[in-house]
């Protein structure tokens, strides 16, 4: 019985179908990334950040159907185990009733499990479908797909690949080293990466148990925090950078956080939070920034809005979820800085980040 299912699942115990792209939402029928100023647009983006934008929603966009009911782990435990908490359950048809009718989904499948499947044209969700776990009697894979911070990474590999004449397929990659092994591995960024990299601007290391990650050079702060200098040793969390820029005089000529950081993004940018339990990244595609002055000098932060696309996970309990993903998802500069936009957890503070030389 065992090998039995073994087999099968390697084979396609779920047999998931990808469907021809097509236009999931009036987003995708306009792909115009911008940057708006009062109402007026001011700037849209072309090159490297439109396609770095257009790459995400790509992502976001695919579609499937599954062959049968999908029961999945998202996550996996530090001894390579399935973590039960993160499981998923999607009926094939709506309701779990066949006169419901075949459930069409879209997105790539949320996964840090096998978070490095990000192909659009090709069925990327099939294959790989081990480790699996038995919870209550039913069986739970895993599946390829890409998590929040592969996403953003593969997104910006995507712009850069033809375009930046320092890319190698090391662009968006750590190096993995178990201590006291002779051999290393590349994988692509995580969001303590990302965070490490934008802040620290030179090659550095962080230890997870007992492997030993290094990232490189390709990801930066956007905009100025005026005096603040202490993000450099503040690498880990952005509620410690956000908080240390708050009770520090930055900005000795009357500017602040919203006009010198938050004004300064762009579409393909992104939004990083981390905190001890916490970390997410976004990529902004839209940005509209209010002032509270005729000549546009001071910004109105509960006004101004970043737009994003973000990959998140399935909701869970809920089997008819057609999406892990969000598309064109807003929020305004005053409540992602301050951590006021995650239903009462402050902790979630959101700074922006970018990749380097991205035109």
């Amino acid at each position: 019985m065992r090998k039995s299912l073994k087999k099968k699942s390697v084979i396609s115990i779920i047999s998931l179908l990808l469907i021809a792209m097509s236009s999931s939402s009036l987003v995708f029928a306009n792909e115009a990334y911008t940057v708006s100023k009062d109402g007026v647009v001011t700037e849209t983006v072309s090159g490297m950040r439109a396609k770095a934008c257009k790459r995400m929603n790509d992502m976001a966009s695919v579609k499937w159907e599954l062959d049968e009911t999908l029961r999945y782990c998202s996550k996996k435990n530090s001894d390579g185990t399935l973590d039960t908490d993160s499981k998923v359950s999607l009926n094939k048809y709506l309701h779990g009733e066949i006169s419901g009718g075949i459930i069409t989904r879209t997105g790539i499948p949320y996964s840090q499990v096998y978070r490095e499947f990000s192909s659009t044209t090709a069925n990327p969700f099939i294959r790989k479908l081990e480790p699996i776990t038995v919870i209550n009697g039913k069986t739970y894979y895993s599946v390829k797909g890409v998590d929040c911070s592969s996403a953003v990474s593969f997104a910006w590999r995507t712009a850069a690949k033809n375009d930046l004449p320092s890319y190698t397929d090391d662009f968006m990659k750590m190096t993995r080293k178990k201590k006291g092994s002779n051999s290393s591995s590349k994988n692509i960024y995580t969001t303590r990466a990302l965070l490490r990299d934008a802040t620290k601007q030179v090659e550095s290391s962080f230890t997870v148990g007992d492997v030993e990650y290094k990232t490189g050079c390709f990801v930066s702060l956007v905009g100025s925090y005026g005096d603040y200098a202490a993000y450099n040793s503040d690498a880990d969390y952005t509620t410690t950078i956000v908080d240390g820029i708050k009770n520090y005089a930055n900005y000795p000529t009357g500017e602040n956080v919203y006009n010198q950081v938050y004004a300064k993004i762009l579409p393909g940018d992104a939004l990083i939070a981390r905190n001890a339990n916490y970390g997410h990244v976004r990529l902004v595609t839209n940005v509209e920034i209010f002032y509270t002055d005729s000549k546009q000098k001071t910004v109105d932060e509960t006004r101004s809005k970043i737009y994003w696309t973000e990959q998140i996970g399935f909701p869970k309990g809920q089997y008819n979820a057609t999406s892990s993903w969000n598309v064109y998802k807003s929020d305004t500069f005053y409540n992602l800085f301050n951590g006021t936009a995650n239903n009462g957890d402050y902790t979630r503070k959101y700074i922006p980040i970018r990749m380097n030389n991205i035109k």
